[in-house]
């Protein structure tokens, strides 16, 4: 009799203590992937943009930003890129300004802006919220097939942030 108890004391110990040491175990090697949600590279600190020149329409509207010092495949590749990501946006398309500093023939209407200040490093692709803080940003890819899968990451960053923002 002594010997059950003594098994089903064990027993219960070990239904507690061996799923803590598993997620120990897991943890130290690395099967879960952390909290992360973020598909682009987080810019810390973030960048803040003096908007006190610019337009009405842009101060109010989430930005798309591409920054480029010479016009090349990669200026092509960030007009497709930024056009697909704003149709597939969807009903929020209205509250997405894609911005560039570049004259590139577009289907859709792109602001061009001579000036961005010298923060933003060329040739990426960067999220700004309405209050001016560029939080995110993206390498152009030339390949077609990297341009979709970067397309893919940048929809679903501003599909996360435009649903969680209560500004722009």
């Amino acid at each position: 009799m002594l010997a059950k108890q003594k098994m089903s004391m064990i027993a219960l110990v070990a239904c507690f203590l061996v799923p803590f040491i598993m997620a120990i175990i897991a943890k130290q090697a690395g099967w879960f992937n952390s909290a992360k949600t973020n598909q682009g590279t987080l810019l810390q600190p973030v960048l803040e943009l003096d908007r006190s020149q610019w337009p009405a329409p842009l101060k109010q509207s989430w930005l798309l930003i591409y920054a480029s010092d010479k016009h090349c495949s990669h200026c092509q590749q960030a007009a497709y890129l930024m056009q697909q990501v704003k149709v597939a946006l969807g009903r929020e398309q209205a509250r997405l300004t894609l911005l560039t500093n570049q004259n590139i023939p577009t289907q859709t209407e792109v602001v061009e802006l001579k000036t961005f200040g010298r923060k933003l490093m060329q040739d990426y692709l960067y999220i700004s919220d309405p209050l001016g803080f560029v939080m995110l940003k993206y390498p152009v890819p030339s390949d077609q097939k990297e341009v979709i899968s970067t397309a893919k990451q940048v929809l679903s960053d501003l599909r996360r942030l435009l649903k969680l923002s209560k500004v722009g």
